[in-house]
């Protein structure tokens, strides 16, 4: 449901626990909604009775999607969308123009009324307007309220000259910034974050029962998931190869198919795919069905972090394409042997190979991996949240 920007007191106000979810994206990737999820059901499991309310960020918001999400998960809120003018729009002010703005804002007294402020994980700071506004959101929010941390997180491998000197400052403010892989802790503790820590990504928190299974199909099922602006997409000579990769894995007996974790964005290129390939596309509009698809596939091709991430809870064997740097931190965090740099270079000997033959040893390795990921994600958080909310 949707809250009135500043929550009402509950009737148990001596008990209760607000928490305020920031940054939520619930603008059609559904790998942003697992991380939600994930976050939610986490603070249920440890905070029983907390009352959760959920800030979307600007331009990221589905109607269907939150209206989804809620029926879910009851107890949690949403905030209205909100406008922040700030009295000037000099880039060289921004940043200042905005703590200003929001100071005077309704959310500053949204911030007063919580136990506990949680920066949602995933790919942040790119850009240069919407860091500095988060940036702003955080040292407001730090300023109003005692407990304010960031969720597992990447740093954008390009951080604008305009940012950088608001970064150090802006995440120091926290009891933990959390980031999901060594490049981008690496990137943070540069830029000089002191609290930076490495954390695997809040998708490792997920409550789901998953299906084992003790090895791969008769017939191999390949599924390949890009995204629209995929590495050499662009390219015709990118394309020129794709058929070839079609062909080569036909010609070993295996099935390919697609699927995509952000229809709206990705279906271009699906499209397109589907065009060369000839093969079986996935209609699939929430996490139910796409947790179902990867359960039966034998191997994982994509350069979506959390595809990637939900084959290795699924114990899925995976063949990242390193696109994005948070895709090629995850292969670093992971320890992951086998990768290709573009969909283009895909090779069947290479690369699929591998990991058909050695399937047993690698679901097991995945599903210990993601097992250790969530011990070490928990006892992380465990750490940093029980004096705010216990």
């Amino acid at each position: 449901m949707t809250a009135s920007l500043i929550p009402e007191p509950t009737e148990n106000a001596a008990q209760a626990r607000n928490v305020l979810l920031l940054f939520a994206n619930f603008g059609g990737n559904l790998g942003d909604i697992l991380i939600a999820e994930c976050t939610v059901e986490w603070l249920c499991r440890s905070y029983p009775g907390c009352s959760i309310h959920i800030h979307i960020q600007d331009g990221r918001r589905e109607e269907a999607l939150v209206q989804s999400f809620a029926a879910r998960h009851p107890n949690v809120t949403f905030l209205p969308p909100m406008a922040v003018t700030p009295e000037s729009a000099d880039g060289a002010n921004l940043y200042q123009d905005l703590l200003d703005a929001l100071r005077g804002h309704d959310i500053a007294q949204v911030f007063s009324a919580m136990d506990a402020v949680i920066c949602l994980g995933g790919g942040h700071w790119s850009g240069v307007e919407r860091p500095l506004f988060m940036a702003a959101m955080i040292a407001v929010a730090a300023e109003r309220c005692a407990h304010v941390s960031f969720m597992p997180h990447s740093m954008a491998s390009v951080i604008k000259d305009e940012v950088k000197p608001i970064l150090g400052p802006c995440l120091n403010r926290l009891a933990v910034a959390a980031m999901r892989d060594p490049l981008s802790l690496r990137l943070a503790q540069a830029l000089g974050v002191r609290t930076a820590v490495l954390v695997p990504d809040s998708a490792f928190l997920t409550a789901r029962s998953v299906p084992l299974r003790e090895r791969p199909n008769a017939t191999p099922r390949i599924l390949v998931s890009l995204r629209h602006n995929s590495a050499g997409a662009t390219d015709p000579s990118w394309w020129e190869k794709v058929p070839a990769i079609g062909q080569q894995i036909t010609d070993q007996g295996a099935t390919l198919e697609l699927l995509s974790t952000y229809p709206r964005q990705d279906q271009a290129l699906t499209t397109a795919l589907q065009g060369k390939l000839g093969c079986f596309v996935h209609d699939l509009p929430d996490l139910d069905g796409i947790f179902a698809a990867l359960s039966q596939a034998d191997v994982t091709i994509s350069d979506r972090l959390h595809v990637l991430i939900m084959g290795t809870l699924l114990g899925i064997p995976i063949l990242p394409v390193l696109t994005l740097g948070k895709v090629a931190g995850y292969v670093d965090y992971l320890g992951w042997d086998v990768f290709v740099p573009s969909f283009a270079q895909l090779d069947w000997n290479r690369h699929i190979a591998p990991l058909l033959q050695s399937w047993p040893e690698r679901h097991d390795l995945l599903r210990r991996y993601a097992g250790a990921a969530r011990v070490t994600l928990e006892t992380a958080l465990a750490r940093t949240f029980p004096p705010a909310l216990s």
